[in-house]
């Protein structure tokens, strides 16, 4: 991303992480089991309650920022902080 967004200055290319984003419907192909547990039990419940997840606002608001937010440089990915999921957008 970071050589392609120096070999066209004129355009703005930045990668952007939703993070941990709850009602994507990520976990619908899973066996049923699998698929019950994380779409009632830890999304909903266990992942916001340790910081895992956020709602689907918060995740679509990231990639927001990213097109308009021009604090947010050309070339460069931004995402949670590391070993995190959740939280401000950082470089």
């Amino acid at each position: 991303m970071a050589n392609v967004a120096r070999q066209y200055p004129g355009i703005r290319l930045l990668s952007v992480s939703p993070g941990g984003t709850q009602g994507t419907e990520a976990a619908n192909s899973p066996p049923a089991g699998m698929r019950f547990f994380y779409n009632r039990i830890y999304m909903p419940l266990l992942a916001p309650a340790f910081g895992l997840a956020h709602s689907l606002q918060t995740g679509a608001k990231r990639i927001v920022d990213g097109l308009v937010d021009k604090a947010l440089l050309s070339g460069r990915f931004y995402g949670s902080k590391a070993k995190t999921l959740t939280g401000p957008l950082v470089d």
